[in-house]
């Protein structure tokens, strides 16, 4: 006895959204972000950038050697000439002032932040990058399976329908009507397929070391992770950004102390004439400070205000942003419920309608599109789940508050 299509639609629906929020292990998801080609650059960029803050610690100057040798020749008219040898060495070494090394201790110290910060960004872009392909690739493998157990479903009642067209018992017409929803239906599920096939190549193109086959459940309750609309929003961003605005306060003041030039200090040792004369040279010199000093601190005091504006724009983007996901994961959430009682209620008609059917007290049309309004309806059931599992999770790694498969390494 074939079975009815409400049944076999909703054990699939079951086995469909029983999966829809399972993910890769831990290990599995960090593995594939750390190994991604976009994150070893990040991190070979958050190295060079603390390299550029142990510059900066210990100051741009070293200690210059320099000496010279050469012969003198003294030309006497009365005597013969004499030629002597001479020599010179200077050791000289420029020296940063002492407000100036203060202030560069603070900016290496606000580098180092800023280039972790930056790697941690780099790292929850990417979790945030992998949460949108496995959704969406599990959303359309999804979508495509129910849409080619809706094509056999289809085919069946055509193959059906052509049989009773044959014998007399049903309209050429009805079968004709099958058929094309069936062939409807295979362009659909081949569609989503080819969907599904696209994203799942974007997925393991940008994170080539995923393996899928170990596969846990993430917890379904949206309040165990996410914080609530009371709570403060951390952000890597703001973060970022506030320590952005606070290297340009720092160097604004340290590029004021460039109208004060780092005099450079110098001992010179001289040998002349074969050793009769010699002499020890201490010297000091200091550049003379000119408009290119006061341009420089001008730019610093620009850039400082440009990023105190970016911090105050990256705290209203944050707090939007987080608004967004919040709203997204509610009202995704809301949809699914109202499709998964507007399925129930689909299925009870479908009932009374197919054994109508069997009866001939009902038309293939009228059967056909309570089908359609099924399938639209769990359709509706998987989208909207997968949007609020991938605004959910979205919403938890961006508040640092996920820990089953997102979180930073420590390295």
């Amino acid at each position: 006895m074939k079975t009815p299509f409400w049944i076999a639609m909703t054990s699939l629906i079951v086995s469909l959204t029983s999966n829809a929020t399972a993910f890769p292990s831990r290990d599995v998801v960090t593995e594939a972000i750390v190994t991604s080609p976009a994150l070893e650059e990040a991190k070979a960029q958050r190295e060079e950038a603390e390299a550029l803050a142990r510059v900066r610690r210990v100051g741009p100057y070293e200690v210059a050697l320099s000496g010279s040798v050469g012969e003198r020749t003294v030309e006497n008219g009365m005597a013969p000439d004499a030629t002597y040898s001479e020599w010179r060495m200077d050791v000289s070494r420029t020296v940063r002032l002492p407000g100036k090394r203060g202030l560069d201790r603070q900016l290496a110290s606000l580098e180092y932040d800023r280039a972790r910060l930056e790697y941690e960004k780099a790292y929850q872009d990417l979790a945030l990058r992998f949460v949108d392909l496995w959704t969406a690739w599990r959303r359309d493998q999804q979508l495509a399976e129910l849409l080619q157990q809706a094509a056999e479903e289809a085919e069946q009642l055509a193959s059906m329908e052509l049989s009773g067209a044959e014998i007399g018992g049903s309209r050429q017409v009805d079968a004709e009507i099958a058929l094309a929803y069936a062939s409807q239906l295979r362009s659909d599920a081949l569609r989503m397929a080819l969907n599904a096939e696209r994203q799942k190549k974007m997925l393991f193109s940008t994170f080539p070391t995923l393996i899928v086959s170990d596969l846990e459940d993430v917890d379904d309750d949206l309040t165990s992770h996410t914080a609530t609309a009371s709570e403060s929003v951390r952000l890597i961003d703001t973060e970022l950004a506030r320590v952005t605005a606070e290297y340009g306060r720092v160097l604004r003041r340290r590029q004021r102390y460039e109208t004060l030039p780092d005099p450079t200090l110098s001992v010179g040792f001289s040998n002349e004439f074969g050793g009769r004369e010699t002499a020890v040279v201490a010297s000091v010199s200091i550049p003379i400070g000119g408009r290119a000093r006061a341009a420089t601190s001008a730019a610093a005091s620009a850039r400082a205000a440009s990023a105190e504006a970016a911090l105050r724009r990256v705290v209203l983007d944050g707090e939007q942003r987080v608004a967004m996901l919040r709203a997204a994961a509610e009202n995704a959430t809301l949809q699914e419920k109202l499709a998964r009682d507007g399925s129930g209620a689909i299925r009870q008609s479908l009932i009374r309608l197919e054994s109508g059917h069997q009866e001939h007290a009902v038309t293939l049309r009228e059967l056909v599109q309570t089908r359609r309004n099924l399938l639209d309806t769990e359709q509706s059931l998987i989208t909207n789940r997968a949007e609020a599992e991938k605004a959910r999770l979205q919403l938890d790694i961006l508040l640092g508050r996920f820990g089953t498969a997102f979180s930073s390494p420590e390295d």
